[in-house]
């Protein structure tokens, strides 16, 4: 993901006049949250998917044939839904302290 957090991205296309917006997002959680597990895998770890969510980290669980779950925190579902897009100062903040 780089230096800039996730939820930041996300937050910064949810607004975005683009026509793949839909498919960045996508691929943006994906990529945060690697492959998918499987359901039988997903359940065994299921306290450590909800551990490491709460945490800032998302989880995918395989259902079946392209049905994919996404196991986020509330607070984080939240911060990307209600919070404002950043700002390029915001994003340049973060760029620079992730770096240092």
């Amino acid at each position: 993901m780089g230096d800039i957090s996730w939820k930041t991205v996300l937050q910064g296309l949810k607004l975005a006049i683009i026509p793949d917006r839909d498919a960045r997002i996508k691929a943006t959680i994906q990529e945060v949250a690697g492959p998918p597990l499987a359901l039988r895998d997903a359940r065994k770890r299921l306290f450590l998917l909800a551990s490491a969510a709460i945490g800032g980290q998302p989880a995918l669980i395989s259902i079946g044939e392209d049905a994919v779950v996404c196991v986020i925190s509330l607070s984080d579902l939240v911060q990307v839904l209600a919070g404002p897009p950043p700002t390029l100062a915001d994003v340049m903040d973060q760029a620079r302290t992730t770096r240092a």
